[in-house]
């Protein structure tokens, strides 16, 4: 949230309502909406934030994190964990958050800003706290139906913002040795868009392609990031 504005309120709410009541089925729609409705009263409408609302199943309590946005490079680095996916419900997010953070620390002792989970068959399902597309040729590529995994608003924006304009979006399946072989992005609320750059396939440094300082940015990563940073709408009250 910047300055009191948000991306993609309404399916950040959709997917919290859906996964509540879900897991918790006596709990109510009415119930969870009231609660998010409280969250968003409690964000300051000033400041780079990135709040969370959780609700533990357990105890039959909503909560809330309010916590100031990190500044971070539109680049990630990226390691790859084994393959298999170790989550026991990856299509919702919260009940493998210490798996996620245990992959993340991974990543991260080897230098790496990204952990990506990998399908049994080796190829990319998502990033432990982002979803990967990659583009082939003029194509958007996004993993497709054959595993489970969480719903991105962030990637379902992107979606949108390519439909738009007229370029071609399809499923397919990466696999992680070809990732240096493709422009391949990260996206989350946190960022929106990340340009994934050379990193560790199985402790292997695969190399790639960096020019001058650092990468370059194609012209579409360009028009597209900065569509999904516009228009946020305010938060509403």
């Amino acid at each position: 949230m910047v300055e009191g504005c948000a991306a993609g309120l309404a399916a950040h709410r959709e997917r919290f309502v859906s996964s509540c009541v879900r897991h918790a089925p006596g709990l109510g729609v009415a119930a969870v909406e009231t609660a998010w409705s409280g969250f968003l009263a409690q964000i300051p409408r000033r400041g780079d934030l990135f709040p969370r609302i959780q609700f533990d199943t357990g105890t039959g309590e909503f909560g809330q994190v309010l916590r100031p946005a990190p500044v971070r490079p539109p680049t990630a680095t990226f390691w790859c964990a084994p393959p298999g996916d170790l989550r026991s419900q990856p299509g919702t997010k919260g009940p493998d958050l210490d798996l996620l953070a245990g992959l993340r620390a991974r990543a991260e002792a080897v230098g790496a800003q990204e952990a990506l989970i990998l399908a049994p068959d080796g190829t990319v399902v998502e990033g432990a706290y982002t979803a990967v597309v990659w583009w082939e040729g003029a194509t958007l590529c996004v993993r497709d139906e054959g595993v489970s995994r969480l719903p991105s608003v962030t990637e379902g924006r992107l979606l949108d913002l390519c439909r738009q304009r007229g370029i071609p979006v399809r499923g397919g399946r990466l696999a992680a040795e070809r990732l240096p072989d493709h422009e391949t992005w990260v996206v989350n609320s946190l960022d929106q868009v990340r340009l994934l750059v050379p990193g560790r396939i199985g402790g292997v440094d695969p190399g790639g392609d960096v020019v001058g300082d650092g990468p370059v940015f194609s012209a579409r990563f360009r028009e597209l990031s900065a569509a999904l940073w516009a228009g946020w709408p305010a938060l509403p009250g």
